[in-house]
């Protein structure tokens, strides 16, 4: 384990250590900061700091954070970017399951939603349209297929949630409203950008952010409701239909899980500032930031979860690869 601890702040500092020192003549900068991701990779190879598979994940956080290749060139060695903004939120969702915070945030949804299914699948929907209003959808529904799936889990016998109808609403649901909400806002999706692009070079129509939701707003709303309406009262209808667990049963269960740990908070911190990064990366324009992409910052939290400590003096860390091949 001493290998392992020493290698695991080795790997980062001689890194650092490279990117201070001018890079040799005949060298560009981007080549000679590609020389010092390659050390860290060896050096954590090596030692095995963190799993060998997490290790090979390093360059789709560092070199478009270096400017060394955007995000999509650098998957297109591993596979389709879009892949990665999933494998980094199901690691993030395991990681979630292994300390029980799912269970937390499970229980803390029901109890400010209530245990109507139907109050449940409109508290889903609108918490997944206010997010795509504001970031990516899918990276929207990445999130909230997360917190979803452990709401089904807690609330729902073993293996129903897969063919329940709740499970069913829910998850179209969520996968609606992140369309649905992507609309409300200029920023929300990337056609209403191009469309206000097409009318301002074209018509020398300026369609400003406030215009656009003036309009947007209410279309979106109109459509989160009907579409709830439709999944809750026609598609699978859920009035019928009650949840096992009582509002005063899940009380209890939150109570009997007390105080939040050590790990389950930095758990949470680490989702929080994932979901924190995506935002600011769509509201943000800054040009060292123009080759990461929703899943360079997905990879970046589930490296994370590899490297943060649940117990340090017990050697153990917030994922570990036993954990992790668990995901789909």
């Amino acid at each position: 384990m001493q290998r392992s601890t020493t290698g695991l702040l080795l790997g980062p500092a001689a890194f650092f250590v490279l990117i201070l020192i001018p890079h040799p003549d005949g060298l560009t900068v981007e080549g000679w900061r590609l020389t010092a991701v390659t050390v860290w990779m060896a050096v954590w190879w090596i030692s095995e700091a963190i799993p060998i598979p997490a290790t090979a994940l390093l360059p789709i956080v560092m070199f478009p954070l270096l400017g060394i290749m955007p995000a999509g060139t650098v998957t297109t060695s591993y596979a389709h970017h879009l892949i990665f903004l999933f494998i980094g939120g199901f690691m993030i969702a395991v990681t979630m399951e292994r300390w029980e915070l799912h269970r937390r945030i499970a229980l803390q949804v029901i109890s400010r939603t209530g245990t109507s299914p139907a109050r449940l699948v409109l508290g889903f929907m609108l918490a997944t349209a206010l997010l795509s209003m504001w970031i990516s959808n899918t990276a929207t529904a990445m999130m909230m297929v997360t917190i979803g799936l452990a709401v089904l889990k807690q609330v729902l016998p073993d293996g129903e949630y897969q063919s329940s109808p709740l499970g069913t609403a829910l998850m179209l649901g969520i996968a609606y409203a992140a369309s649905i909400g992507g609309i409300a806002t200029l920023i929300g999706t990337p056609p209403n950008a191009i469309l206000a692009g097409v009318l301002d070079k074209h018509y020398g129509i300026d369609l400003g952010f406030g215009d656009w939701m003036l309009f947007a707003l209410p279309l979106s709303l109109l459509m989160l409701f009907l579409s709830w309406l439709y999944l809750t009262r026609i598609a699978f209808p859920l009035r019928a239909m009650e949840i096992p667990e009582s509002t005063a049963h899940i009380r209890q269960q939150l109570d009997a899980l007390g105080r939040m740990s050590r790990a389950e908070k930095r758990v949470a911190w680490v989702f929080g500032s994932v979901a924190a990064l995506w935002i600011c990366r769509g509201l943000i324009d800054w040009a060292p930031l123009d080759m990461v992409r929703d899943s360079t910052i997905a990879i970046a939290g589930a490296l994370a979860l590899f490297v943060i400590p649940a117990d340090w003096k017990q050697r153990t860390f917030l994922l570990d690869w036993q954990t992790a091949v668990r995901i789909p």
